[in-house]
């Protein structure tokens, strides 16, 4: 794209903003870019907001930029360096190259304006096409040991191995397969026959268990793989905690369902204080400001401070006007709560009767 050349105006423009600051612009100082009325001092590169050298722009995008930036950021690249091209160039592949690195994917010779084939998305001359192949060692199929090409489907199984498209049939059924398909001993398994097969299957990996099983939650474990869902640590001794069908050690089995002592963010032992919405141990549920336990009667009105308890004295000791703030949020709480139960109430309601009418 070639740059243009702004024009500088003294006629009057008071009715008519800056594109860019929005001011209006006085009698002088203005200046004309295409379709743009800007101030001299806003006339600046969108990108790198430099003056514009000989006041020459490109604009794009609803954007004016210098040469330099819209090169940077518009401007062609070689499909094979990725740098930018500000000459000559090859038009080919549905890419543009650098006409000294459009070349032979295999050999390096230049083809600029002559034959050629693509292969891989790279280019090939005519002499390197029936070679290349065998130059780069192709695949083979798991099934019929025979070259893959490039451009053929493949399935992959978790074992690495590819497999030409036609041998996607079960090798006992003859169904079509997917990519949820089960190899065993370089043969191909749609799910239900390769259950057939009496092969114990790890839940965690997917793959055939030959030795030592774990058995739980109704499930088949390698040893290694039988770990705390959350941290994936194996389970100390043969302990472990079930929650959603899923397998977790003692501390975050408590975080999941929400144990976790609001005050030393550890299980919580013994007897369970629940209040704020959280849980407490016994002696943890006590004033964030004097310490005071209150599970005794001297102590037992409270509010919540920073999703901690305070207790009544040391809330009464608040200025006036941070309680009256307090008793806002408190109230504002309730009421958000309320018309939660009430909306979820509601839909529950709703469900039941279009449930009925079926």
């Amino acid at each position: 794209m070639s740059p243009n050349a702004a024009e500088a105006s003294t006629t009057a423009l008071a009715n008519v903003p800056c594109e860019i600051c929005k001011e209006p612009i006085p009698d002088a100082h203005a200046v004309h870019a295409g379709d743009h009325s800007l101030h001299r001092d806003c006339f600046l590169c969108h990108h790198c907001l430099l003056p514009f050298p000989e006041d020459s722009f490109i604009a794009f995008d609803g954007g004016l930029y210098c040469e330099q930036d819209y090169a940077l950021l518009y401007g062609e690249r070689c499909a094979r360096c990725a740098d930018l091209i500000t000459g000559r160039c090859v038009n080919a592949m549905d890419a543009k190259w650098h006409p000294e690195h459009f070349t032979c994917d295999v050999c390096g010779k230049v083809l600029s304006g002559g034959n050629f084939t693509k292969r891989k998305g790279m280019p090939h001359c005519r002499g390197c096409f029936p070679i290349e192949p065998s130059a780069l060692q192709m695949e083979e199929c798991g099934r019929c040991k025979q070259p893959i090409d490039v451009d053929e489907p493949t399935l992959t199984l978790a074992d690495g191995i590819k497999y030409h498209a036609r041998h996607f049939t079960c090798t006992l059924c003859k169904t079509m397969l997917t990519q949820n398909c089960k190899g065993q001993g370089g043969k191909l398994y749609c799910a239900g026959c390769f259950e057939q097969l009496g092969l114990r299957i790890c839940v965690a990996c997917h793959r055939p268990i030959g030795g030592r099983v774990i058995t739980a939650l109704g499930k088949q474990y390698h040893p290694e793989h039988f770990v705390c869902t959350k941290c994936e640590r194996p389970f100390q001794g043969s302990r472990y905690w079930e929650y959603q069908e899923k397998p977790y050690c003692e501390l975050h089995y408590n975080e999941m369902i929400g144990a976790m002592c609001g005050y030393c963010y550890e299980p919580v032992e013994g007897a369970v204080v629940t209040a704020l919405n959280r849980k407490w141990c016994c002696r943890h549920f006590m004033c964030v400001v004097c310490n005071s336990p209150l599970l005794s009667e001297s102590k037992s009105r409270y509010f919540e401070w920073d999703l901690k308890p305070m207790c009544g004295g040391c809330f009464d000791g608040l200025p006036l006007n941070e309680r009256k703030q307090l008793h806002s949020f408190i109230s504002l709480q309730k009421k958000c709560q309320q018309a939660i139960a009430a909306a979820a109430a509601k839909r529950l309601t709703k469900a039941r009767k279009a449930e009925a009418k079926r």
